[in-house]
């Protein structure tokens, strides 16, 4: 999480993550997740379609480099912030 600029009632702070990984032979297969615990669904529910772009190399027009994206939470009395980021091996 990049920030968090109001209460989040799940308790997401500034720091906390998540690992999405692709399975299967050449990133072909289920994606899963690990390090989710606690992770409000609301805000995965948001995250989800730039997770997904970002892992299958997809570039977002809006962020100024390739790999990366910013999400919001939608509770607006959260505004957490979520930064997405491919990890290559």
């Amino acid at each position: 999480m990049l920030s968090v600029a109001g209460h989040c009632a799940a308790g997401i702070k500034p720091g906390d993550f998540f690992i999405v990984e692709s399975g299967g032979a050449e990133g072909h297969g289920a994606s899963f997740m690990r390090h989710t615990d606690g992770f409000c669904p609301e805000a995965f529910h948001n995250v989800f379609p730039a997770v997904l772009a970002v892992l299958h190399g997809g570039r977002l027009p809006w962020e100024d480099a390739e790999g990366v994206a910013r999400v919001s939470c939608p509770d607006p009395n959260a505004r957490v912030v979520m930064g997405v980021s491919r990890i290559t091996d």
